[in-house]
C-alpha cells in the first residue's frame, strides 16, 4: 500500500467481480472491492477501474462502478471512483 499512499490517481486491475474471483484466484487479477480496499487505505484521491472482464457489457461496467461508489459512501470517503474507457483522458 506504501507505494499508492496519497497517490492523486490509482489505475488499478478490476478484471473479476467478489463472486466471480472464486474461480481466479492466483490468475494475477484483482476484484472492485480489493481495488477500492488498496485505494482507501491508501488515501488515494481518484480510483480509475481498468482492465475490465473482456466479456463485461457497459452497462455491468457501470454496476460495478456504482457499487465501489456505493462501498466508499460507507466507508465515509471522498474518493472519487470512476471506469477506464477508450478515450478516456484524465488530467493530474
Amino acid at each position: 500500500m506504501a507505494f499508492a499512499h496519497g497517490a492523486r490517481v490509482l489505475v488499478h486491475d478490476t478484471m473479476y467481480t467478489t463472486e466471480e474471483y472464486g474461480s481466479f484466484v492466483g490468475w494475477g487479477h484483482s476484484t472492485h472491492e480489493q481495488a477500492v480496499e488498496l485505494a482507501l487505505d491508501a488515501q488515494v484521491e481518484r480510483l480509475v477501474l481498468f482492465h475490465h472482464h473482456p466479456e463485461r457489457s457497459d452497462d455491468e461496467v457501470d454496476r460495478c462502478v456504482e457499487k465501489c461508489r456505493a462501498l466508499v459512501a460507507q466507508r465515509g470517503s471522498t474518493l472519487d471512483v470512476l471506469a477506464a474507457a477508450e478515450g478516456l483522458t484524465l488530467e493530474v
